[in-house]
């Protein structure tokens, strides 16, 4: 699981205090495309044996995730708990050359790690229902076929089940 804890602009210099201290031991990155600051753990937010994923909290705008899942599916669509947003959507990714399997992705973005850990653990549970539902509903489930009764005459002899009495010549 990727986890990001992006970072308020003026941390920076906040964080390297932290890491001088030995508090921090993480870098620092800075995203492409808006050059703000965060940091990247690779860790299952919800694992009791991970490390503790705390960060100063004066110091966070925002903590994201990034999951694949491939069992466990959720319903398609945007979540919310408290102030979490997670979605899910279905697709497939190749696991080798002509090996593709059917996964989940699941992002998420919170406060911060407590309120995502919830938010996502819930979600894993099946609690959460999505405000948003991208899939359609399950198609409806055709009427089950049924045996002919003695003397009922079928659609070739100009009876229809939708049409009623056909005309007979």
């Amino acid at each position: 699981m990727s986890i990001y804890i992006w970072l308020r602009p003026d941390a920076v210099e906040k964080l390297e205090d932290l890491k001088k201290q030995g508090i921090l031991r993480v870098g620092v990155e800075l995203d492409n495309r808006t050059g703000k600051p965060y940091v990247s753990l690779y860790w299952d937010i919800i694992d009791p044996a991970a490390p503790d994923l705390s960060v100063p909290q004066e110091i966070v705008e925002r903590v994201t995730i990034r999951e694949t899942i491939y069992r466990g599916f959720r319903t398609e669509g945007l979540y919310r708990h408290c102030e979490v947003e997670l979605m899910v959507k279905t697709g497939v990714k190749s696991k080798g050359p002509g090996d593709c399997v059917e996964c989940q992705e699941v992002s998420a973005s919170a406060p911060d790690v407590d309120q995502l850990r919830g938010a996502y653990s819930l979600l894993r549970q099946g609690k959460l229902q999505p405000c948003e539902r991208w899939e359609d509903e399950d198609p409806p489930t055709p009427p089950a076929k049924t045996q002919k009764n003695r003397g009922e005459k079928d659609a070739s002899s100009g009876d229809s089940p939708i049409f009623g009495k056909g005309i007979e010549f």
